[in-house]
């Protein structure tokens, strides 16, 4: 274990070295959005699901600039990919909290892009293409939502005008390890990007890292430097690129299949972090015992919410079916706030109890497994005031509910032997029976109303 350490050190000084003398002054550092998560190829998995933000980071302003990020990136087979991204960009301006007339802004970035991979001996290179926009996408409502879960202050700020751009990109990398003693591996990743966009953006980045490994487990740190150009005068975007250039000393801990990484820019100034959750590493699904228990944590979006399900398999319910499928009991709590007005002085509070089943299916040989949900329960929505309105609430209302859902579930591992856990993506609508308008501050608003959201969701499964 020791010489381990010992060569994991040398080998991330020397890349630090490395990259301090030979990197040209104008490459900077940070993370280009719409491309795949940053892994090295020994922790590569077939779905990745990256959370970014400020708040995992240290340093810098808190909650601007880009202040949160969804990455999902899918290989189809073994040569394509599909990649999905979302930021939200933010500038408040030279004062926090108060209005900064021309200097602050808002702007929502997504992409979508699809690409090539190769991977032999000398590494991993992939190339995409596809369209990135800018503009209004729910994103002042999912921060503001996910704010509020922590008691956290709102963030009121006008929307800019967006464009679509096309996109395309490159990036390649290798890592080099060798073993060190029975269990252990230690060696290096280097890693190089480049993005160009029809609008004039042009993104650049390369790392490199001292990798030390085990079969679960990893640890790397090293150094990153990446370029931003081209962002012109609107003060969202230059002012994103601004902070996401320098150079970064990047710490990253693979435990199982959560990956976490924070970077810091080496000025002081700014800093982000990232939690990464890796999929289908291209193991077989495991066949679930017919009593299956599981417990899921999740959240949904753009209506943002948390929630928690437990489910229960019992042995003759699934006999009962052909045996291509497999169901269980569900008892699911969501609880979410999330603004009921343009101006964010009305938030709408939700709360939901439902019952119901769930349909899984059984085949084995895929690394995805298709499922099913519908349930009745209890819905209560009420209104409450913020900023100028804060003190202020009204009635509560309540009405029966159904709800729906479909998505997949994708194996992440197993915990300590104990159990298996997964990523669960679903699409989830919910239909209360019989609408309602509440009056609350001088206005009227519907409550009750039908909706639907994105949900992800990690599960914990296992049976006796």
């Amino acid at each position: 274990m020791s010489f381990a350490v010992r060569a994991f050190c040398f080998s991330a000084a020397a890349i630090a070295g490395l990259l301090l003398v030979a990197a040209p002054r104008d490459v900077r550092a940070g993370a280009i959005p719409g491309l795949p998560a940053p892994l090295p190829l020994g922790r590569e998995g077939r779905l990745h699901l990256a959370i970014e933000n400020d708040f995992l980071g240290r340093g810098g302003r808190f909650d601007d600039h880009r202040t949160m990020q969804l990455s999902l990136d899918v290989r189809v087979g073994e040569h394509w990919l599909v990649v999905v991204d979302q930021s939200f960009l933010t500038d408040e301006g030279p004062t926090l909290n108060s209005p900064d007339p021309g200097e602050e802004g808002r702007l929502d970035e997504w992409s979508i892009t699809f690409a090539r991979r190769w991977r032999g001996a000398g590494g991993r290179v992939m190339a995409g293409a596809g369209v990135r926009g800018t503009g209004e996408r729910n994103g002042e409502q999912v921060q503001n939502g996910f704010h509020r879960m922590f008691d956290a202050r709102i963030v009121d700020l006008p929307y800019l005008k967006g464009e679509t751009d096309a996109i395309g990109w490159l990036a390649l990398d290798r890592e080099w390890t060798r073993p060190v003693g029975d269990r252990w591996q230690a060696g290096a990743w280097l890693s190089a990007a480049g993005e160009l966009s029809t609008g004039g953006r042009a993104d650049g980045s390369v790392g490199g890292f001292g990798l030390l490994r085990t079969r679960a487990f990893e640890l790397r740190m090293g150094l990153r430097n990446e370029w931003r150009e081209g962002a012109g005068d609107d003060i969202v975007l230059s002012s994103t690129a601004d902070s996401e250039r320098g150079l970064f000393a990047t710490f990253g801990l693979g435990i199982g299949p959560i990956d976490v990484e924070n970077s810091q820019r080496l000025d002081g100034g700014e800093a982000y972090g990232r939690v990464l959750l890796r999929a289908g590493s291209g193991a077989r699904v495991a066949p679930q015992p017919s009593d299956r228990a599981a417990l899921e944590f999740g959240l949904r979006l753009p209506q943002t919410a948390f929630h928690v399900t437990a489910a229960w398999a019992p042995p003759k319910m699934s006999r009962m079916l052909s045996g291509t499928a497999q169901a269980a009991l569900t008892l699911s709590y969501f609880t979410g706030e999330m603004p009921a007005n343009s101006s964010l002085d009305v938030f709408r509070l939700e709360r939901q109890l439902t019952g119901g089943l769930e349909w899984r299916t059984t085949r084995g040989g895929s690394w995805v497994t298709p499922l099913a949900t519908i349930g009745l329960g209890w819905r209560r929505e009420a209104l409450y005031g913020m900023q100028a309105l804060a003190g202020t609430e009204s009635h509560a209302v309540d009405r029966v509910v159904v709800t729906a859902g479909t998505g997949i579930d994708a194996p992440m591992g197993t915990l300590a032997g104990r159990g298996s856990l997964s990523l669960r993506l679903s699409i989830d609508g919910w239909l209360p029976f019989g609408r309602a308008t509440e009056d609350f501050a001088g206005r009227s608003y519907s409550l009750q109303g039908p909706g639907a959201g994105l949900t992800v969701a990690i599960g914990l499964a296992g049976g006796p």
